[in-house]
C-alpha cells in the first residue's frame, strides 16, 4: 500500500493556472476573480483535484522542526573546530532557531564532509550562501519560527511583495504569486513578504526590502514596485515563516496566493491596513 507523499509525488498529476488556462481557452483578458476562485476551488494551484490539506502537508513535508542553533554550532566545532575561525548570528534574535554566520579558515572541503552533512540535517538546516571572499558559510534552518498568527492578528493579514514592474504585468497579474527560489541565495521555493503592525513599521520595512533588492542592478526606483496582499480574501488560512535572514522585517510562505488577493500598493497611502 502506498504512502500519501508516495501517492502524491507518484501518481497525483501536477496542474498549474496556466494549465487551467490554456485546458479552457481562457484569455488573459477574460481572466477574472471568479476564474481563479473556480481554479482553486478544483485543483489548488499545483495538483490536480486535491484537498487543502493534502496540498499544504505536500509543500511542508520536508519542513520538520529545526533545533537550537547554538547546539548545532557546538556540535560542528566538536567535529570541525580547526577549519572555523568564528561564528555569528547576522541579526539579533530571541528566538533559539535562527540564521548562523559561520567564519571559515583556507580549507572549506569541510562542507562537503558526510558527517557535516548530517549534522546539517540531523538540526534541519542548509547552507543557503557561501560567501568566498569574507570566508563565510551562511546557514538557515529549514523551519523557522511560525508567524502565522502574528501576521492575521496583529497585521490585519495584510503583507507587501516587492517586486519588478514587468513580473507584475506579465505573471502576477494573471497568474498570483507562485513560490520560487532565486539565484542569489539558496533556499526552497518560496514567496517572500513583509508587513508590520502600524504605517510606520510598514513604511520602514518597505524600505528596507527595497533597499536590500537594490544590490541587484536590475531593481531600480523606476522598475521596481510594492503590491499589497490581503490574505483575508482568501478562503484558507496560508502558514508564514520568519525569513531568518532579514533582520526579521521578512516573512515566507511556500503556498500560493492568487491575484484576486493582490493590488498595486500606492505608498503612504494606508487605508485598511
Amino acid at each position: 500500500m502506498k504512502s500519501l507523499n508516495e501517492y502524491i509525488k507518484k501518481d497525483v498529476k501536477y496542474y498549474t493556472f496556466e494549465n487551467y488556462c490554456e485546458d479552457h481557452n481562457i484569455l488573459y483578458e477574460n481572466i477574472n476573480d471568479d476564474t481563479h476562485k473556480d481554479f482553486v476551488m478544483n485543483n489548488w494551484s499545483i495538483v490536480f483535484h486535491r484537498p487543502y490539506y493534502v496540498y499544504k502537508s505536500h509543500v511542508y513535508e520536508s519542513l520538520l522542526k529545526s533545533y537550537d542553533t547554538k547546539k548545532l554550532y557546538d556540535k560542528i566545532v566538536d567535529k570541525f573546530g580547526k577549519y572555523i575561525v568564528k561564528y555569528y548570528a547576522p541579526y539579533k534574535d530571541k528566538a533559539t532557531t535562527k540564521s548562523l554566520i559561520i567564519v571559515y579558515k583556507d580549507n572549506i572541503d569541510f562542507t562537503k564532509d558526510p558527517k557535516f552533512i548530517s549534522l546539517l540535517n540531523l538540526y534541519n538546516y542548509f547552507i543557503t550562501y557561501i560567501d568566498y571572499d569574507n570566508k563565510e558559510i551562511h546557514l538557515e534552518p529549514n523551519i523557522p519560527d511560525d508567524e502565522t498568527n502574528y501576521i492575521y492578528d496583529k497585521c490585519n493579514g495584510m503583507v507587501f511583495h516587492i517586486t519588478l514592474k514587468n513580473i507584475y504585468e506579465t505573471k502576477i497579474k494573471k497568474y498570483g504569486l507562485k513560490p520560487k527560489t532565486a539565484s542569489y541565495r539558496k533556499y526552497p521555493e518560496r514567496v517572500f513578504v513583509t508587513t508590520g503592525e502600524n504605517k510606520k513599521d510598514i513604511e520602514d520595512n518597505i524600505g528596507f526590502v527595497k533597499q536590500i533588492l537594490k544590490e541587484d542592478v536590475i531593481y531600480t526606483e523606476d522598475n521596481i514596485i510594492v503590491l499589497k496582499i490581503d490574505l483575508n480574501k482568501y478562503k484558507n488560512k496560508i502558514t508564514l515563516y520568519k525569513d531568518n535572514g532579514m533582520m526579521n522585517k521578512s516573512f515566507w510562505t511556500s503556498e500560493y496566493i492568487p491575484p484576486y488577493c493582490i493590488e498595486i500598493f500606492k505608498e503612504n497611502n494606508y487605508i485598511k491596513i
